[in-house]
């Protein structure tokens, strides 16, 4: 008995190990044939792969002259580097801090031509011949050894292939470098790399730590095609208090942007300056003494205040130079202490931004007065504007041709009274304003915008765009945090914008 079971449980183990062979060799011819699959399949795609490319050298589209592709990378990639630096609200040359390209790699290098050179070998050839893609260069400084010495590398690799050209560079701080909490030891080795190529700098935005001193001065006294400088506070390492670097030998430089510095601690060629931007600087009231042919300056001292530590500028100051000025503040008394020093005969562009305070018009007005000026474009930013104020100014301003409103509430009337079409005795009720016959305000208005949380009546403000665009208004934009508008005013907008009016609004819900 116990013989047959024992030749049952070896004819089973037999049976088993059969089929797990069998298995087995079945497992490994399919794995065999998926191999070989996958080995065609990949032969397949390779050669569809260069069929693609004989196919795509043969397209015109692509098989472009080299001067035609390089002019393309030119204007597709990057941003014109003056256009960039020049161009802002308040005709300043330098933009704000807080407006930094977006378009970075590890370090903070833009990165249009290297991208580029590796789509393939032709892009690659032309990327690396046209100096214009590497003549301007944003670089987030890393203030550690390691990191500057790679970033220094990048800079000199990339300035290099931007000879003869003009460069324009900008060195800004790598705030994602201090997230990491890492020890700062303010390296000087990317300044180092720039002083090569002082002579060739056309527009600069430099920090100035302390142990870059050296290498400013040098590039001060070096950089004679310098057209516009930036100088920034470096936040994490100890900044240069006075700054002598640029007084002497710039023969061309125009526009000059300080960031925190102190403007009495920052010589600088004062008759030759024509663009002066200020971001919460001491004593920028003395801009206006330091430098007699100011043409465009940018006063931003919100949070700030108007900083002094030396003695009080003293009025009237007249200045027929100055026709572009941006205040950036945060209360009327401030905006006095400064428009009740100056005298502007030649002003076409003002703007004024308040945090807080009573309505500022009336300064203004007075203002206007005193210098006789034939203001065209008038860009207000404040809380609160009472209506005899805001009539009031705009009757003190014949020629304005663009206004830009950016407060909580418009008066109606401030509507009515900008309207060419005097309201007949079935309209409603008419204002005061209507009854001492005051003529159309703003008569030579082309550009009219409404922004912010701003509310208003939509009707009133959609006839005055209508009858305002037959008499020569270009483009309006309004936004608001009201009703929306109802299909007739949508209508006449829509209207307005398909003959060329460039007219549009936006229903901004900032509760939701």
């Amino acid at each position: 008995m116990a013989s047959q079971s024992s030749l049952l449980a070896t004819d089973t183990r037999l049976r088993s190990g059969t089929r797990a062979d069998r298995k087995a060799r079945e497992v490994a011819r399919i794995d065999d044939e998926v191999f070989h699959l996958q080995h065609k399949v990949h032969t397949l795609l390779t050669q569809a792969a260069d069929l693609n490319f004989e196919r795509n050298a043969l397209v015109s589209a692509v098989d472009l002259p080299f001067e035609v592709l390089a002019s393309i990378f030119e204007f597709a990639c990057w941003p014109d580097v003056d256009r960039r630096f020049m161009t802002s609200i308040d005709n300043s040359f330098w933009r704000p801090l807080s407006e930094r390209s977006r378009s970075r790699i590890p370090g903070g290098i833009r990165v249009g031509p290297l991208y580029i050179s590796r789509v393939c070998l032709a892009w690659r050839k032309v990327a690396l011949k046209s100096p214009k893609l590497w003549n301007s260069i944003e670089l987030a400084v890393d203030w550690s050894r390691r990191g500057a010495q790679r970033q220094a590398d990048l800079l000199d690799y990339w300035l290099s292939k931007s000879s003869p050209l003009p460069i324009s560079v900008r060195l800004t701080e790598d705030w994602e470098f201090y997230e990491k909490d890492h020890d700062i030891e303010m390296p000087t080795k990317v300044i180092d790399v720039l002083q090569k190529y002082a002579r060739r700098l056309h527009i600069a935005e430099l920090l100035i730590p302390e142990r870059w001193r050296h290498a400013l001065a040098y590039i001060g006294n070096h950089a004679t095609s310098l057209t516009s400088l930036a100088l920034l506070f470096a936040f994490r390492c100890d900044s240069l208090e006075y700054i002598n670097c640029f007084s002497d030998a710039l023969p061309l430089l125009r526009n000059v942007a300080l960031s925190r510095n102190n403007l009495m601690s920052v010589p600088l060629p004062a008759n030759q300056i024509k663009s002066l931007h200020l971001e919460k600087v001491y004593n920028p009231l003395h801009a206006f003494h330091l430098y007699p042919n100011l043409e465009h300056c940018f006063i931003d001292a919100e949070f700030s205040g108007i900083q002094s530590d030396g003695e009080p500028v003293e009025g009237p100051i007249l200045r027929h130079s100055l026709t572009s000025l941006s205040l950036h503040l945060n209360n009327e008394s401030e905006l006095a202490e400064i428009l009740n020093i100056l005298v502007l005969p030649n002003l076409s562009s003002f703007t004024v931004s308040l945090i807080s305070g009573a309505s500022p018009l009336l300064t203004m007005v007075d203002f206007f007065i005193q210098s006789s000026c034939a203001l065209k474009k008038l860009h207000l930013h404040c809380r609160t504007i009472s209506e005899d104020d805001l009539v009031a100014c705009l009757q003190a301003l014949p020629t304005l041709r663009e206004l830009t409103l950016y407060c909580e509430e418009i008066p109606r009337a401030v509507f009515e009274l900008m309207n060419p079409r005097r309201p007949t005795e079935s309209d409603h009720e008419m204002s005061v304003h209507w009854r001492n016959n005051i003529p159309c305000l703003v008569p030579n208005l082309e550009v009219f915008s409404c922004s912010g949380p701003v509310s208003f009546d939509s009707g009133v403000v959609i006839e005055f765009l209508e009858e305002r665009w037959q008499i020569g208004l270009q483009s309006a934009h309004l936004s608001w945090t009201g009703s929306m508008l109802d299909a007739q005013e949508k209508e006449i907008l829509d209207r307005l914008s398909r003959e060329g009016a460039g007219a549009y609004a936006l229903k901004c819900d900032y509760d939701k």
